[in-house]
């Protein structure tokens, strides 16, 4: 496996791909203003190689700001590319393509990863993803693009993660992630008063976004934004932390880099030996690897502007470079793993109370002659309860995912407490014979 990275600060793809021969997979880092033109000018370029393409900047031993970089991997790689589309609403539907390119690449755990650029609402998209990755163990890599638009295999898209499923065919792949960041004290926030669209947190704890976090940390106004790069939230999602960066005070609330939902559970944050860290987690590459082909990488905006800040990026860019052939990206988030596990937990606690509920509901109520209580009961846990709720929580409380799939699924836990009343009453104890006069 070879991987290939060509760059023009000029935003010159033809520069940017000179001296790239058969690649077998291409990732299109370009900006704003001529993404479009070099989605399709890629496509005429190498038809038919599976490519996916986001604007964002890049890096190998310097950065990429505002031109176009190209990374592919050839030499023994088998790859497949394309993309969900409506991912703000419903990503499932097309998750058909991803089991069919699974097929194709027919990699495993040691072999196959899965890199994704995403236009946004990344919870939907991920939780999507994982349905197809998590039982094959394979691991996820990727970021959130600029200005809502993705490509994939020559074509542009909105609304949409656009993704491939990469094999090495002759040796191993793995994945490594790195939080240089540890949670402040037990300081922990349910966020409220949001703006989805503008990524604004109106209330902590029910309190003013930016009293809350300049009490804490006992700053002024004017500091906040710089305060950030060593405290900023972080949103829990499963086992994983995803960071929340302040990009400006907004009245009395705080706008962020990242979507925040109301009922989202933050924390508070504090930056660790990030230099440190970094160094760690080369080491562990290399111990992992002796011999290392490619290696990509994924940083947010926020985390390059505060090594940027720091004097720190270049330095980083060396210190990766002892690595061998590495590349990255610098995306506006990095996907949130394990949020699967969450509905997962939610689902086992569920089937426990449907079980109860089939014994007794459909079991030994029916089998005392009192089928009427099963009716109602079944009708009115879900038309009265699940399908007017969820639909409440999801299009008028606008509520994250994982708590409009709790809501919904809820139907057998709100039956538990009439189940047992019911029960402990035995009036669904009834004489079901049929008594006939001797002759």
């Amino acid at each position: 496996m070879k991987q290939f990275f060509g760059m023009s600060q000029r935003g010159n793809l033809g520069e940017a791909v000179q001296g790239l021969q058969r690649p077998q997979f291409i990732m299109l880092l370009s900006n704003n203003a001529q993404f479009e033109d070099h989605v399709q000018e890629l496509e005429k370029r190498f038809p038919g190689v599976p490519s996916i393409g986001c604007i964002g900047m890049s890096y190998q031993t310097a950065i990429v700001e505002n031109g176009v970089a190209v990374i592919a991997f050839s030499d023994g790689v088998a790859a497949a590319s394309n993309v969900l589309e409506e991912v703000s609403s419903m990503p499932v539907k097309y998750i058909r393509r991803m089991e069919q390119d699974m097929q194709t690449v027919g990699g495993a755990s040691r072999d196959t990863v899965c890199i994704d650029f995403c236009t946004g609402n990344d919870a939907c998209a991920l939780t999507t993803i994982y349905t197809v990755l998590r039982p094959l163990g394979l691991s996820l890599v990727g970021g959130t693009g600029d200005a809502g638009m993705v490509s994939a295999n020559g074509v542009v898209y909105k609304d949409a993660v656009a993704y491939a499923l990469i094999k090495n065919n002759h040796g191993r792949v793995r994945a490594y992630k790195e939080n240089i960041y540890h949670q402040m004290g037990d300081h922990r926030f349910i966020a409220s008063g949001t703006d989805k669209a503008k990524y604004v947190i109106g209330a902590l704890n029910g309190q003013p976004a930016k009293q809350v976090y300049q009490k804490i940390l006992n700053v002024t106004e004017s500091q906040i934004t710089t305060q950030t790069f060593k405290n900023p939230f972080g949103k829990i999602n499963g086992d994983d932390t995803c960071i929340i960066s302040i990009k400006e005070v907004d009245g009395n609330s705080l706008a962020c880099f990242r979507q925040v939902n109301d009922s989202d559970v933050l924390i508070l944050l504090e930056l660790g030996d990030y230099k440190a860290i970094v160094r760690d987690t080369i080491q562990t590459i290399r111990r992992d690897f002796p011999r290392i082909s490619a290696v990509f990488s994924v940083n947010c905006l926020f985390r390059y502007k505060l090594f940027t800040q720091n004097g720190y990026m270049d330095e980083y860019l060396r210190e990766m470079s002892v690595l061998g052939a590495h590349a990255g990206l610098v995306g506006y988030g990095e996907p949130a793993s394990h949020f699967l596990q969450g509905m997962l937990l939610f689902c086992g606690m569920n089937m426990a109370f449907q079980a109860v509920n089939h014994v007794v509901l459909d079991g030994i109520f029916c089998a005392g002659g009192d089928s009427r209580f099963d009716m109602v009961g079944n009708l009115g846990a879900m038309w009265c309860f699940s399908v007017p709720v969820g639909f409440l929580a999801a299009f008028w409380l606008k509520l994250p995912v994982l708590a409009v799939y709790c809501i919904v699924n809820m139907d057998e836990i709100v039956k538990i407490p009439a189940v047992y009343l019911h029960y402990k009453k035995y009036i669904w104890l009834r004489n079901i014979t049929r008594q006939e006069d001797a002759c």
